[in-house]
């Protein structure tokens, strides 16, 4: 892990943090994140790591998925 410019992304950071610690967690194969890390994250995580990405929505905007 490092420190990252405060000018990134979340997204972006989120990239980068899971690139440097990929070895630490050899078994991981999913993530789940919040609506805030669509885009890119889920592409970069399956090109980078093989780890697929699912976006939960939280049970106020009506499309609740858990």
């Amino acid at each position: 892990m490092g420190v990252h410019p405060t000018d990134l992304q979340d997204r972006l950071r989120a990239v980068l943090l899971f690139n440097s610690v990929g070895n630490l967690f050899p078994r991981m194969q999913h993530v789940w994140a919040d609506a805030g890390s669509t885009g890119k994250l889920s592409t970069a995580l399956k090109n980078a790591l093989g780890w697929t990405l699912q976006i939960l929505k939280h049970p106020w905007s009506g499309n609740l998925t858990i």
